[in-house]
């Protein structure tokens, strides 16, 4: 509940808070205020803050089981809680083993680090102006803040005040008042009357005495004389001082301001703001200049402020109708409980008459026309500036359902606006229908210098004086009002249902203006304008005031001052001195616009009071960390997050109302619009992930803004494992395990062809090793075949003939010639024996079953055991063999393969070998190989059987000198042989005819 009172042009609010208003108890004991702007209540029950908003209980007396009456806070921020004790009538001391001290988290702390057990009772004790808390005892003072410190007085008093730099102090003993510097130097000492409190005033002190008697002391000296001002014979028990140099004062039942300028008192409750049965225990004042008082019916709120809006006289409660000038001051109120005068300089109103209700007139030198509720055209005749008789006629030609405004123009004719025509009536009420428009509602007519200007549904119509419609401006809109600028002509500015229109008639270029710019409510009943550039705008949602140059809007409401928030339509008038009057639906609202406007909305900071994220299994405080960052971090697990806002400026207090939006920084969008709240507690569940922005203000009811725009960066903090990079790398990760498994399947697949391909390829090497060995083999056994058939046949045949040729010398009994073919059998034996000799070794190395056991083989022997195998050879052709080998030469080599290479190619130079020739045999040692040389000086090998041999090709063999055949098995068995025994063979031509084989074998193994 909210009540006002004037005095001069400072207009008092008075708010009242008690059970049903939020506050949860009526008793109230004491006030204050700490550092960060709260307001604490003490109560009969507990301790209780009050954020703008709430009030909410911090220290619970009955779980304390402590009552205290009194609470003060220290530059520490903590909080003194104590109780007075009545010791005598003119004492008040307190015992301060009643007094605990809490810290800023409430937490009690130990006083005996605060204050000396050997202090026990103080005669008085208060807080100063820089915040110590201050304790009189006797001759010494104790100021408690960080530390304790004491000052000694010069005499011992029971009461006493420190005044500033200058200290004078203020003494009450027991026979007098002594008023003294801190030095001791006593300035003045007044024994007539006991002094029961003082208050430092700046340059005064305010003295109370047991009298009742109240007096200003002013240490100024004329003439070495102490000045003393009596003002009041009231008490007082507790005061504050506000910022205008007023002592508000408070006793049991009274309400005193005491002006420091003109020494004057004033009772304030002679303005009944107050319940009859309410008595006063406590007062405050706060940092916005507002007064708090604790009574026993809960807590009051006083506001002044300085404003040119003032209320109408409290006879006028009723709903007007029409307001129209009268006489210098004076003005025709037209309401639904009748008609009245009311005078502007007197404030006050007269009564004169009950008619109907009037919705329109216009004057003349002596009458008044109106129309009322009931269509009738009125002349009301004016005698000595009061109303006098009136005449009425009924109008019967038009149609009166939407009567308006009466003008007059050039010809002495009045205008009549009615639902769809204009009606012209005489000073005689004789009526003529001037204009009419089926197609379209009237709204409104007003005559701006010699213009008419219409406004309708179709648009506004501007016609001359005598009424010819010239031109037509915004046909789709409908116009309610019409107001051409003061200062450019060209500019009109008009009334909508949902906007206010700046039209430029020259150029037709418009500008709309709506709630975005702060109209609450844009259906307005009347368009003034002041000398500073401002239209003065009311409507069915408050007054607004509008600056042309800045677009700045300002709204009011009755809880600024303003009779009503709902005014009505041609209920507003410009006096003669520059006041508007604007009428309501319970009175009219003056408006001084001739002197500056005071701004009384103060904008203000707003801070989280509280915040809580709540998870399902915890609720987690964290304003602190919040208010410091000026950040929240939001997880996957916490549900909700719960804000609780405090916006620290008391005053608007129920006009206050709470906005919040979420911005989204990453596309700088508005994810939630301003939205109002219910109370001063906002929840948010889960939104998407991201960083946002969340903003928020209080503002009046109509949108005026009353504080700074907070703001918090809300990170809602995406799950690792929900995050695109979580996505990503997880779909790499399975795109990684797909190909890794798709590889190891591969290369297995892979590992399989390849060892399917190997094993293919070593079965096709098999099958064709093995095709190569039976081509070999076959090759090998045709070879044998033919060996046998054609080398085998010849000696064979001839060993045959032999024996027959024996059969027949024997039977010619001819035993000498037998002993010739003995030597003939022989050679054929020995030749066949070799050639069978051979024929095994190629036969065996064709199936790869010659066995090789080398080993360090004396070769000299090895030349000498052939040489004598062929001794017999070498006789029959005569042919000399000289062999140059050591005896100890040597290689390494298997002993068997080396008897059978010498046989061969020994054998091979004895059968190409002349009679009579030489064979020359011999040994070059070497480091890696060493050469046996067989020179002969036969023939000679040609390079056809060469190439044959190197390329493993069947040699045809050709016979020796005396006609010996061979089979060509012996040089290709000879090759493989020495190939077989890590060696290699030469064929070399010789220098005097004949061959050179060279025989390579190592050396060593």
């Amino acid at each position: 509940m909210i009540s006002y009172a004037q005095e001069s042009n400072i207009i008092y609010s008075v708010e009242n808070f008690f059970i049903n208003e939020g506050l949860p108890v009526i008793r109230i004991y004491d006030i204050n205020q700490d550092h960060q702007g709260l307001i604490w209540i003490c109560t009969e029950t507990g301790l209780y803050s009050f954020n703008g908003t709430d009030f909410e209980i911090q220290v619970d007396f009955g779980k304390i089981n402590y009552y205290p009456n009194k609470l003060l806070f220290d530059n520490n921020q903590n909080l003194w809680l104590l109780k007075h004790k009545f010791l005598t009538s003119s004492e008040i001391r307190k015992d301060l083993s009643d007094l605990k001290v809490f810290s800023k988290e409430l937490n009690e702390i130990n006083l005996s680090s605060y204050i000396n057990d050997s202090i026990k009772k103080s005669n008085n004790i208060y807080q100063s102006e820089d915040g110590n808390i201050i304790c009189h005892l006797g001759q010494k003072i104790y100021e408690f803040d960080t530390i304790l410190r004491e000052i000694k007085l010069p005499i011992e008093s029971n009461n006493f005040i420190h005044k500033n730099k200058d200290y004078i102090i203020v003494n009450d003993t027991s026979d007098a008042i002594i008023l003294s510097r801190k030095s001791g130097q006593e300035v003045y000492r007044y024994k007539e009357k006991l002094l029961t409190k003082a208050i430092e005033t700046g340059e005064d002190l305010l003295l109370q005495f047991s009298t009742g008697e109240t007096t200003f002391f002013n240490e100024k000296r004329k003439n070495e004389k102490i000045q003393f001002n009596s003002i009041s014979n009231s008490p007082f028990f507790s005061q504050t001082k506000d910022d205008n140099n007023i002592i508000w004062s408070i006793s049991l039942r009274e309400i005193k301001k005491y002006n420091l300028q003109s020494r004057s008192v004033v009772d304030f409750n002679k303005h009944n703001l107050f319940k009859s049965d309410s008595y006063f225990t406590s007062i405050f004042k706060d940092r916005q200049n507002i007064i708090w008082i604790g009574s026993n019916q809960g807590l009051y709120k006083i506001r002044a402020k300085k404003n040119n809006l003032f209320f109408s006289p409290k006879a006028i409660h009723h709903s007007t109708r029409a307001i129209l000038p009268l006489f210098k001051n004076q003005f025709f109120i037209s309401t639904y409980n009748g008609d009245y005068l009311y005078n502007l300089e007197k404030d006050s109103s007269k009564r004169i008459s009950d008619t109907n209700i009037k919705y329109s007139a216009i004057k003349n030198e002596t009458h008044y026309f109106t129309i009322n509720k009931f269509h009738h055209l009125q002349k009301v005749k004016i005698n000595n500036h009061e109303l006098d008789s009136e005449i009425k006629i009924e109008l019967e030609k038009a149609d009166l359902s939407n009567p308006g405004v009466i003008l007059k123009n050039k010809t002495n004719k009045h205008l009549l606006k009615l639902a769809n025509n204009i009606l012209s009536f005489d000073d005689n009420l004789n009526t003529t229908i001037i204009y009419q428009d089926d197609n379209c509602q009237f709204r409104n007519i007003q005559k701006i210098d010699d213009k008419f200007f219409l406004s309708t549904t179709q648009g506004v119509k501007i016609f001359n004086e005598h009424f010819e419609l010239e031109k037509t401006f915004l046909e789709k809109y409908i116009i309610k009002l019409v107001h051409r600028d003061l200062v450019f002509p060209d500019l009109l500015w008009l009334s909508t249902p949902s906007f206010l229109i700046r039209l430029n008639t020259k150029t037709s270029e418009t500008k709309f203006y709506d709630r975005k710019y702060g109209f609450i409510n844009s259906n307005f009943t009347s368009i003034k304008e002041d000398n500073y550039g401002k239209l003065w705008l009311s409507s069915y949602a408050g007054l607004y005031r509008f600056d042309k140059n800045t677009e700045e809007i300002k709204a009011y409401l009755v809880e600024d001052g303003i009779t009503n928030n709902e005014f009505n339509n041609y209920s507003s008038i410009v006096m003669d001195d520059g006041r508007f009057v604007f009428g309501g639906i319970s009175g009219i609202t003056i408006v001084n616009t001739e002197e500056k406007e005071e701004e009384n909305i103060q904008i203000s900071n707003i801070e989280i009071y509280e915040c809580q994220k709540i998870s399902a299994k915890e609720k987690v405080d964290i304003t602190k960390s919040v208010n410091k960052s000026r950040q929240i971090k939001i997880y996957e697990k916490d549900v909700v997050t719960n804000f609780k806002f405090a916006h620290l400026s008391f005053d608007n207090l129920k006009s206050k109302v709470y906005q919040y939006r979420i911005l989204d920084l990453k596309e700088k969008d508005t994810i939630v619009p301003w939205l109002n709240l219910y109370s001063n507690e906002l929840q948010l569940g889960k939104m998407p992930y991201g960083k946002y922005s969340l903003e928020f203000q209080a503002i009046s009811r109509l949108g005026v803004r009353l504080s700074n725009i907070n703001r918090i960066e809300l990170i809602y903090l995406q799950p690792y494992m929900k995050t695109n990079l979580f996505r990503l790398l997880s779909v790499l990760f399975l795109i990684g395990f797909v190909y890794f498994i798709i590889h190891i399947r591969s290369q297995s697949l892979m590992q399989q062809k390849l060892e399917l391909e190997k094993e293919v390829s070593l079965r096709t090497l098999q099958i064709i090793k093995q095709k190569e060995e039976l081509e070999q083999i076959n090759s090998t056994k045709d070879k044998l075949f033919s060996i046998l058939a054609h080398d085998l046949k010849s000696p064979l045949i001839t060993l045959k003939n032999i024996s027959g040729k024996i059969n027949y010398l024997i039977n010619k009994n001819q035993p000498d010639r037998i002993l010739d073919i003995g030597k003939t059998i022989e050679d054929k034996v020995s030749n066949l024996n070799i050639f069978l000799d051979n024929l095994l070794n190629w036969s065996l190395q064709q199936r790869g079953h010659i066995s090789y056991n080398p080993e360090t083989i004396n070769i000299n022997n090895i030349i000498h055991d052939v040489l004598n195998i062929y001794d017999d050879r070498i006789k029959e052709k005569n042919l000399n063999i000289n062999t140059n080998i050591s005896k100890e030469a040597s290689c390494y080599a298997d002993r068997n393969s080396m008897h059978s290479v010498m046989r061969n190619i020994i054998s091979n130079a004895i059968k190409y070998s002349p009679i009579n020739e030489h064979i020359l045999i011999e040994f070059e040692p070497g480091s890696t190989y060493n050469v046996v040389s067989v020179k002969d000086q036969g023939k000679g090998i040609n390079q056809k059987t060469i190439d044959s041999l190197y390329k493993n090709e069947k040699i045809k063999s050709e016979k020796g000198t005396n006609g010996e055949k061979g089979t060509g098995l012996g040089l290709s068995i000879t090759k493989e042989l020495i190939e077989l025994n890590k060696g290699h063979i030469k064929f070399l031509t010789n220098t005097k005819g004949g061959t050179i084989v060279q025989i390579h074998l190592p050396s060593k193994s």
